[in-house]
């Protein structure tokens, strides 16, 4: 699993924001199955992380392999 996947699943704000900050993860990455970090915090429901990703640039449009934005999570 990818560093900032396994932190968004944990919902570790704390690695999310130390590795923005030092450069060390992708933002956007996309997994296996096409989720982004933000698709993952965004599904947790954990503003924290979802804020700490948004700010440094992670895409809203970014789609799942099924089609699905971040945005759609949390709507739900």
């Amino acid at each position: 699993m990818m560093l900032l996947h396994y932190a968004a699943t944990y919902c570790d704000s704390k690695v999310i924001a130390k590795n923005l900050d030092m450069r060390l993860a992708y933002v956007n990455l996309n997994n296996g199955r096409g989720y982004t970090p933000l698709h993952i915090s965004a599904m947790r429901r954990e503003p924290e992380v979802i804020v700490s990703l948004l700010t440094k640039d992670a895409s809203t449009f970014e789609t799942t392999g099924d089609g699905q934005c971040a945005v759609v999570y949390v709507e739900d």
